[in-house]
């Protein structure tokens, strides 16, 4: 009596007789399921202060950025300029807004990189990178052995 019919590799199509989740051909290893991301909600949502969303995904400098510009800036510029333009200078405001969510919304999340030990710390590369006989850069060459 055989046994179940082994899946392919999504690779290499090598029958995955030793585990279903990778293959000892290709090296194929099935990725782990991922949780939803509600952190680029949150960051978006924070975002109603500017620079609160950038902060809470750990780029502080942009946090701040945003925020300087944005009650030094935006806001004044449009409060003084609304008797000239009849108040559809205050249309800035939402778009900056706008934005700002969109961009928090959009960006890599640096803390939870961290938390979850892919990046040594805040705007570093990962520690680990692919050992492969190919530069991993154009700038980069291999001394012949």
């Amino acid at each position: 009596m055989a046994g179940p019919n082994p899946s392919p590799c999504p690779l290499c199509g090598t029958p995955l007789t030793e585990s279903p989740h990778s293959c000892t051909r290709c090296d194929w290893v099935q990725p782990e399921p991922t949780t939803p991301d509600t952190s680029r909600w949150i960051a978006a949502v924070l975002s109603l202060i500017p620079g609160a969303g950038h902060f809470y995904k750990g780029h502080f400098l942009e946090g701040v950025a945003l925020f300087a510009v944005a009650h030094l800036l935006i806001l004044p510029l449009a409060v003084v300029l609304m008797p000239g333009t009849i108040g559809l200078s205050l249309l800035v405001v939402p778009l900056f807004l706008a934005g700002s969510m969109a961009h928090a919304f959009l960006i890599d999340d640096y803390r939870a990189k961290q938390r979850q030990g892919g990046w040594g710390g805040i705007h570093k590369f990962p520690a680990t990178a692919p050992q492969t006989g190919a530069p991993s850069t154009p700038y980069e060459t291999r001394r012949a052995s």
